[in-house]
């Protein structure tokens, strides 16, 4: 004999000991406990679903026998997704092909397909993958004709023929390193995002979803996801058991492993998204990826049922069987008649719905536990994994039933429903057969009722350094209990109608916060409240004295000694002033004869701009109150009188100073009333603290250095350049980086005639390269005021004239994602669009005032006075 069929035989024998001493362990009893009150999360009612390739075909599709052992396996809940590659292959006469011989879709029987899904009650099960472009299962790198046909099939299907289909995903297999040369992770969301936003362009209710990996692949998948985020609705992937030549117990390790695997991939998820919560599907599984023994039997029901649970136990929302029909590994076989073996998934989708609820296994390498309930039924899975009948002992924790249904999938086939008094399992233990899933079905659930959320949590805005708190309320009986999560994941401790958070900082910046309410019932998770933490580094602070939080201004803080109150509930005019704070502001206030604000958490030394918001509601003459205000000691405002500067009652005045913040990183401001005949108090109405963050350099070569002085509120700059115009810039550029969404508003005081055309003004760009796109709003010398713009780099620039008017003159840029205005003004209150154009920029950008002679060998100063940027957060 030789030696390598002699260690053969050792191995044999070795694992055949190892079964029988495994088994006969087992069955002394092993032991399941579930606990019917400790809700573990809400599961999807499509979580339980099949793959539909022969629904392509229309003759398929219509056809009554396949239609309904589809809905009896899925029971109108499951997810049908509609994945084959035949669909991109061309032929205007095979009917499993929805491509005509030209690569254009075949509408007709698109329509016919899905005709019979849409009489049979199944379209809001539907998924349609899109696995490749139009030139087959090769043709996926050209992103464009792929966005052209994905978007051109909803098109077809939802607006033509109004399916309504919801979910949609693409592409499938195509990653690198599974397909050559496959997609990186970076060109497959380049690929999502495109066809997410193309798609979605014809039909924005849609869901858009992938990249349907060949495994779990957690890296790649977080990759994709971290680069279209913002485009993509849910990840998929798939898992197979192998190619089917394994032992029973490898095929039902990989199961097993598959609940691990969702786990790391749902924690990946939940540290890049950004508290977006993204579903993931496994929307293909079976236990080999081509036909074997097993298929059709027990053993195919023991893989389902390990992998339906440990999707959802993992963190995963769906999981999907590959596929509907055909005698190789359909869950039906050629003539639609539906195999034994799929009462697994029409036991999943009729009975385990709800929530899951904590269960366990005292020996998970042989019996595994999943629990739901619902208002229709409490249920228990019992998968026996071993090749020996078991005797397990089942612990009921919180509910008691009287009796139970049991069925069961086995090799002898399928069983049930057996009536078994809970007393006689509580006593003998319950038989399952080796190799078989085992399903206890109680009837009817508990009187409780599902938690009702009355009170949805808040967005909550403070500043960083502040706690924040948010609230809910719910009804339900039995009382509700609650669990706060951030981002997604639960707060430990976190189990009160409240929550306070510790001393915010700018990590929390963005932050959500929900909390999952659940009783025996089931549980119900509320909406999402974001928490904004405002802060100097992100641009600006806002602070609405004496009143509560209101747009951009945060509730009063940071402040000692005064009195709150509000006096006025009217109209305030906010003409005179210049990016006024709301309305709210200037009706609350704090007063008194002395107070103080404290602003924490700057930069010690640096710059910033102080912008005081008052408006007179008392008093009704000059000289009634005067006020002295000093910044860090030194005095800006001596008698001060509010009346007096706007003319009236109710009307907004803003005074603007530059301060540093001092060695503890603060900015003092210190109110004190001055004595009249009539009262002593100070007041303020709104603080906004600015980070004065600008850097200046020379833009492309211009001949002369340019230079930038400030003093007060009045900016300096002087730039020589050729222009900014055509492909290449030439100027000087004062700027400061701008994440997101955003505001500059300046006023050209003067500006030198070095030219007709040279220019000053305010301008958004993206970077610093000659040829960078930018919009630019500006005053010229003799040619009146411009939106000029380059929205392809090192590209042409184009030009839209506003007024003939030249310097003083008000300019004005505003960012709103990608669509960037520019404004002219004569008083800096009401604004004349001059234009419009949108150009995708990454964050952040560079934004601030822009000065070229338009003639290389001189130099052009310009004087800027009350400019202001404000960040709008939406970065």
């Amino acid at each position: 004999m030789h030696l390598s069929r002699i260690v053969t035989a050792v191995l044999s024998l070795a694992i055949v000991l190892a079964t029988l001493c495994c088994c006969r362990a087992a069955s002394a009893g092993e032991a399941v406990t579930v606990d019917w009150d400790i809700v573990k999360r809400a599961v999807d009612v499509k979580a339980y679903g099949v793959n539909g390739p022969n629904m392509f075909d229309p003759n398929a599709a219509n056809n009554a026998t396949y239609l309904s052992g589809l809905s009896a396996i899925t029971q109108q809940r499951g997810f049908i997704r509609l994945h084959g590659w035949g669909m991109v292959e061309r032929s205007d006469s095979n009917n499993q092909y929805w491509l005509n011989a030209d690569g254009t879709w075949n509408a007709d029987k698109i329509r016919s397909a899905l005709a019979g899904a849409a009489g049979a009650g199944l379209i809001p099960s539907i998924m349609i993958n899109i696995p490749s472009g139009p030139g087959g299962g090769n043709d996926y790198q050209d992103v464009d004709r792929f966005v052209r046909a994905a978007a051109s099939l909803v098109q077809i299907v939802n607006v033509d023929n109004h399916f309504g289909v919801k979910y949609w995903e693409l592409p499938n297999e195509r990653e690198a390193g599974f397909q050559s040369p496959g997609l990186t992770a970076a060109q497959a969301a380049t690929l999502i995002s495109a066809c997410s936003r193309a798609m979605k362009a014809k039909d924005p209710s849609i869901k858009v979803g992938g990249p349907a990996t060949a495994w779990i692949n957690v890296d790649y998948i977080a990759n994709v996801v971290a680069g279209c985020l913002g485009d993509i609705d849910f990840v998929s992937c798939h898992t197979y058991g192998g190619d089917g030549s394994a032992s029973d117990s490898a095929i039902y390790d990989s199961a097993q492993a598959v609940q691990g695997a969702v786990a790391s991939l749902r924690s990946r998820l939940s540290a890049i998204s950004g508290g977006k919560y993204l579903p993931i599907y496994v929307d293909e599984h079976n236990l080999a990826w081509q036909g074997t023994g097993r298929i059709h039997t027990n053993k195919e029901a023991v893989y389902d049922a390990i992998v339906l649970s440990g999707v959802i136990t993992g963190g995963g929302d769906a999981s999907m069987y590959w596929h509907d029909a055909g005698s190789s590994m359909g869950l039906m076989d050629d003539a639609f008649r539906p195999y034994y073996t799929s009462n697994t998934f029409t036991m999943f989708n009729t009975w385990f719905q709800g929530s899951q609820v904590r269960s366990s296994s005292s020996n998970a390498a042989a019996v595994i536990a999943y629990a739901t309930r619902s208002d229709t039924a409490n249920a228990v899975c019992i998968v026996n994994r071993s090749a020996a009948q078991q005797t397990v002992n089942v612990v009921f924790n919180g509910f008691t039933p009287t009796t139970v249904d049991r069925y069961q999938v086995s090799s002898a086939g399928f069983s049930g429903p057996t009536a078994i008094a809970w007393s006689s399992i509580v006593g003998s233990g319950l038989t399952v057969a080796d190799n078989s899933v085992t399903f206890l079905i109680a009837r009817p659930p508990p009187s409780a009722t599902l938690p009702v959320i009355t009170a949805q949590p808040a967005n909550v805005t403070v500043a960083v350094g502040q706690t924040a708190s948010f609230g809910v309320s719910a009804t339900g009986t039995p009382a509700p209990g609650y669990q706060w999560q951030r981002n997604g994941t639960d707060i430990a401790g976190a189990t009160a109608t409240t929550l306070t958070t510790a001393a915010t900082t700018t990590a929390d910046q963005g932050a959500t916060f929900r909390c999952v309410v659940g009783n025996s019932a089931g549980s119900v998770t509320s909406a999402a409240a974001t928490l904004t933490v405002t802060s100097i580094s992100g641009g600006a602070l806002a602070i609405n004295c004496g009143g509560g939080a209101v747009g951009a201004f945060i509730a009063d803080a940071y402040v000692s000694g005064g009195t709150t109150t509000t006096n006025w509930n009217g109209a305030v005019d906010v003409s005179a002033v210049t990016s006024p704070a709301p309305a709210t502001v200037y009706q609350s206030e704090r007063y008194g004869a002395s107070f103080t604000y404290a602003i924490p958490g700057l930069a010690v030394g640096a710059s910033y701009t102080a912008r005081l918001h008052f408006s007179e509601d008392w008093h009704t003459a000059s000289g009634q109150r005067l006020q002295d205000v000093a910044i860090n000691g030194t005095r800006v405002l001596s008698n001060f009188d509010i009346f007096a500067s706007a003319g009236t009652m109710h009307k907004a005045v803003i005074r603007q100073f530059t301060a540093t913040a001092d060695s503890a990183g603060r900015i003092v401001i210190a109110f004190t009333g001055v004595p009249t005949s009539v009262d002593d108090s100070a007041k303020i109405d709104g603080i906004e603290i600015v980070a004065n963050v600008w850097t200046n350099r020379d833009i492309g070569s211009p001949a002369l250095a340019g230079s930038v002085t400030s003093v007060d509120d009045t900016i300096t700059v002087t730039g020589s350049g050729a222009d900014i115009w055509n492909a290449s810039d030439g100027f000087q550029f004062v700027a400061q980086p701008l994440t997101g969404d955003g505001t500059i508003v300046a006023r050209v005081v003067s500006m030198q005639n070095t030219n007709a055309w040279a220019k000053a003004g305010v301008m958004i760009r993206a970077g610093t390269a000659a040829g960078a796109v930018h919009a630019f709003c500006c005053v010229t010398p003799g040619n009146g005021v411009a939106f000029q713009r380059r929205t392809l780099a090192d590209a042409g620039s184009s030009h839209t004239a506003g007024s003939l008017s030249s310097a003083p003159r008000w300019v004005k840029l505003v960012r709103q994602g990608a669509l960037l205005s520019g404004y002219e003004s004569a008083d800096g209150t009401t604004w004349r669009l001059v234009g419009t154009t949108t150009i995708s920029m990454a964050n952040p950008v560079q934004i601030g005032l822009a000065v070229t002679s338009h003639d290389n060998g001189r130099l052009c100063t310009a004087v800027f006075d009350h400019v202001l940027v404000t960040p709008s957060g939406n970065g």
